[in-house]
């Protein structure tokens, strides 16, 4: 009889711990507010993280800051300055690959300099749907036409990029690149982390392509890790993915403990 009654405690146990709760993979249709959100479906071989983040003009703010569990979402993730990641050296992929759950290559990207707001309309979002964030050829060992011109490299405080048209007569005069600035500057820097470009741009796949501009622009898929350059992320359709709920209430507790958030987070799902 005891046996029988441990048996049906188990069974029910079971029940309980099995729970789930349905989770959103974006913004789509969402109030603009900080959400809990799982942008990949669990597979047999991995578990996705279910991450905190914020939701801007039905985008999703990709923002390390937030919720460092975010990193998992992408192919590789290696720090490549104080407060800017970006793909290990040997990882050869452009936004659209980098990001995972990019998986039907549909997803649109903008950029988010503050982390705080998706502006679609903004004058910096020179590619629709694909503005990204990248970093120079100089920054990760290969080809970047403006090198050795130090006056033309990134502010270490700011990150703020600087164009240089004359450097190849010895006239550097950098200017500081903008929001208003035009796309071509970008081309013609010194070292930058924050530089726009294409998320399908090409990027260098052998040694040869690393050592000269022959095929476009060398470049590396780049995001800010502290609270600034994050890039709005919507994937082609709104769906909702099966989360365990203990699982769903430790990344909550882990997310409070790290934050050493007094208040409950206003969670929204």
């Amino acid at each position: 009889m005891n046996f029988y009654f441990f048996s049906v405690f188990l069974c029910l146990f079971s029940f309980v711990r099995s729970e789930t709760t349905q989770v959103s993979n974006g913004c789509i249709g969402k109030k603009d507010g900080s959400y809990w959100l799982q942008l990949m479906e669990n597979t047999e071989d991995t578990t996705y993280p279910t991450i905190y983040a914020k939701c801007s003009n039905e985008y999703t703010i990709l923002d390390y800051n937030t919720d460092n569990n975010l990193k998992q979402y992408f192919s590789s993730w290696n720090n490549w300055h104080y407060a800017i990641a970006g793909p290990n050296n040997g990882d050869t992929v452009n936004w659209e690959q980098w990001y995972l759950p990019n998986e039907d290559k549909k997803t649109k990207f903008y950029v988010s300099p503050d982390c705080n707001e998706c502006d679609l309309t903004s004058a910096m979002q020179y590619y629709e749907g694909k503005t990204t964030y990248w970093m120079t050829g100089n920054m990760f060992g290969c080809w970047w036409n403006v090198k050795g011109f130090p006056v033309c490299d990134l502010d270490w405080d700011t990150y703020t990029c600087y164009y240089c048209e004359s450097y190849q007569t010895g006239d550097s005069n950098p200017v500081a690149i903008t929001e208003d600035s035009p796309p071509f500057y970008f081309e013609q820097t010194g070292q930058c982390v924050t530089s726009l470009q294409s998320s399908d741009h090409i990027v260098p796949l052998k040694h040869d392509n690393c050592t000269s501009n022959d095929e476009g622009q060398v470049m590396k898929p780049s995001i800010g890790s502290s609270g600034k350059f994050c890039v709005c992320a919507q994937p082609s359709e709104a769906k909702t993915y099966e989360v365990d709920t203990e699982s769903l209430s430790k990344y909550q507790q882990n997310l409070l403990v790290a934050k050493k958030l007094k208040k409950t987070i206003n969670i929204k799902q």
